[in-house]
């Protein structure tokens, strides 16, 4: 009997804007970057991967998992992206931006997709194109192979959304918390503060996160605890921020860090009182869980997600209005450090398994 060669599955990854080895910086690169670490350990000889992405600059580098495919910005998705894909012969595309471009559909290619959320159906008024982000959403959702979210929240929303969805087209995978660095670097001369981490943006809801803040003061011991914001941010929104009435009040103990390595970022975590989040929606939040397996105190309002969260963590606080949050600033002032959790299914091998367990079955 002759042998048959087994064919070499071919994927691409939509990195988007990540250069791997630069500073991630938000909860989509966070995503790619983990991913294509994790296949460094969970690479198997039948799958041959090829990343896409774009840079203003010419990127020079190589990797032994996969092949860098630099594209141009512009045209990006609508044009250059599909035709690399057609070129290179790939037979699945992995679109973890939650785009699925329409040449790809057209060239009938195999996709999965990465939900993040469905933030913008019910709170359109904080982003800024809501109709287009919509109209991605339920292209991806009818027109892609396979969809993977990152909550049974996010799972419920879309089949009580869209009713018609196959109920085995949609795959909830709990991204990973463990690339939080052990090894950090230490924050200097901050004094006590509270921490929030995230980009600064509407959906967020700083300005309400501050008005919680200057409640706290106004009831506050020891003046001098700031509220220190980690992440990049959306300028019209800072500017509005900064312009706010609330931000006038409370600004000398008020501190935008930025965007920062994950040593440091490891660093404020570790430094914080606690960490902050209320957030009108999430579809998984990394802050949240980075802070909870860092062993902080972590206060978030009552949204759906963090039930899902909440029998793996003690050190996690759901207050269901504006006054239970600012009390419970107030107590964890005194309260102990948390104990560590006694297990984590949040993990990027586990997220990476999985996915490649919905490649498989696509194959």
């Amino acid at each position: 009997m002759i042998a048959t060669k087994q064919k070499m599955i071919r994927l691409g990854i939509d990195g988007g804007s990540l250069v791997p080895s630069r500073m991630v910086r938000g909860g989509i690169e966070r995503l790619v970057d983990a991913f294509i670490k994790s296949l460094a350990h969970l690479h198997s000889t039948d799958k041959s991967w090829f990343y896409y992405f774009f840079s203003n600059k010419k990127e020079n580098f190589k990797n032994d998992i996969y092949s860098p495919k630099q594209i141009p910005e512009k045209l990006y998705s609508t044009v250059f992206l599909p035709l690399y894909i057609f070129f290179d012969k790939i037979d699945i595309y992995l679109g973890f931006s939650g785009v699925l471009p329409q040449l790809i559909r057209v060239l009938k290619k195999k996709s999965i997709i990465f939900i993040h959320d469905l933030a913008f159906y019910e709170t359109p008024q904080n982003y800024k194109d809501p109709a287009r982000m919509r109209w991605q959403t339920e292209y991806a959702l009818f027109g892609s192979d396979k969809i993977v979210v990152f909550s049974d929240h996010i799972k419920k929303q879309i089949f009580t959304r869209f009713p018609t969805i196959r109920k085995e087209k949609v795959v909830r995978i709990y991204p990973g918390s463990d690339h939080i660095k052990k090894q950090y670097q230490t924050i200097k001369n901050k004094g006590l503060y509270f921490l929030y981490v995230g980009v600064i943006k509407k959906a967020k809801n700083i300005e309400h996160l501050l008005e919680c803040f200057n409640l706290f003061l106004l009831k506050a011991k020891d003046l001098s605890v700031k509220l220190i914001l980690v992440g990049s941010r959306e300028e019209n929104y800072y500017r509005t921020i900064i312009d706010s009435p609330i931000y006038q009040k409370t600004k000398n103990n008020i501190v935008f860090a930025g965007t920062v390595s994950d040593e440091e970022l490891a660093g404020y975590y570790k430094g914080a009182i606690a960490v902050l989040n209320v957030s009108s929606d999430e579809g998984f939040c990394y802050p949240v869980i980075e802070g909870l397996v860092m062993e902080k105190h972590v206060i978030v309002n009552d949204i759906p997600l963090y039930k899902e969260f909440q029998p793996f963590f003690l050190n996690l606080h759901i207050e269901k209005n504006t006054l239970d949050f600012i009390s419970r600033m107030h107590s964890v002032m005194t309260l102990p450090k948390p104990k560590k959790p006694n297990s984590n299914p949040f993990t990027w091998s586990t997220f990476t398994k999985e996915v490649l367990q919905v490649i498989d079955k696509l194959i």
